[in-house]
């Protein structure tokens, strides 16, 4: 019996392996983090993606994963599942994911009257283009991802008293290539997305670097006194200049904010 445990342990163990070094474009990509939604319709705004937002839609934001893509959200309070499309990004960095109000209901935030709520979302499916009733479940019936064999990321907090070795040469509060070698910019940059796990920075740094062909890099500090390492790009002399250059990079789906460097 013991053997036995030991064997679905390791099957375990390489699943969440396999699944953990997915990119944000890439099926079976997943992420934690908090979750809430869009109140009304909008007043017919347009989404990132170029299309309307339906707040009757199975629809959501999130600040990687492609436009088109579907996803199994889990909602981590309460174990309810929605599938929903990505056609949009959030409207706060603090969230991995803002949905639609008909998701938040099937989802049982609107029922637990929270604003928010910790969830898991799966990227399941590329490229699908909207359809007429909004709804995308048969899309994915006999999906073989399932959140039930996908780990968690693990979170981190003030009061960790341990790093990885790899997040160890992130440890110091500073601007850092991919790599980990420290890096002297001044001025401005764009950020683009922030993590509390140093491996998923890493990777978005390095996918999109590739993707865009433009250099990302990781700022390693704090957030509400946990550890917290940002996806950075750019240096520019004044706030007015980045903001100049995040207009032209969202024509290339780069999306973001302007943020001081570390100064020195």
């Amino acid at each position: 019996m013991r053997k036995n445990s030991v064997i679905i342990g390791l099957l375990y163990f390489c699943v969440s392996a396999i699944y953990a070094q997915k990119l944000p474009s890439q099926v079976g990509y997943v992420d934690n983090g908090r979750c809430s939604y869009f109140i009304n319709d909008r007043g017919g705004a347009y989404t990132r993606s170029g299309e309307v937002y339906d707040m009757k839609a199975m629809e959501g934001a999130h600040p990687l994963i492609p436009f088109g893509s579907l996803v199994r959200v889990t909602n981590l309070d309460n174990g309810k599942i929605a599938i929903l499309r990505i056609n949009d990004r959030p409207l706060s960095h603090k969230r991995i994911l803002d949905v639609t109000h008909k998701a938040a209901d099937k989802l049982g935030i609107l029922a637990d009257s929270a604003w928010a709520a910790n969830v898991q979302v799966v990227v399941l499916k590329l490229n699908v283009k909207r359809n007429a009733n909004r709804n995308y479940d048969n899309l994915v019936k006999n999906q073989p991802i399932t959140v039930t064999n996908i780990a968690p990321a693990s979170s981190s907090s003030a009061s960790s008293k341990t790093l990885s070795p790899l997040a160890q040469k992130f440890k110091k509060v500073n601007l850092y290539s991919a790599s980990g070698q420290v890096v002297s910019l001044r001025g401005y940059a764009i950020q683009v997305s922030g993590f509390g796990q140093v491996e998923k920075a890493i990777q978005v740094a390095k996918e999109m670097t590739a993707k865009y062909n433009r250099q990302f890099y990781i700022q390693s500090g704090w957030s509400q006194g946990a550890r917290y390492y940002r996806v950075v790009t750019g240096e520019y002399a004044s706030k007015e200049l980045a903001k100049k250059s995040l207009a032209l990079l969202k024509d290339k789906g780069i999306t973001g904010f302007v943020r001081p460097h570390f100064k020195k």
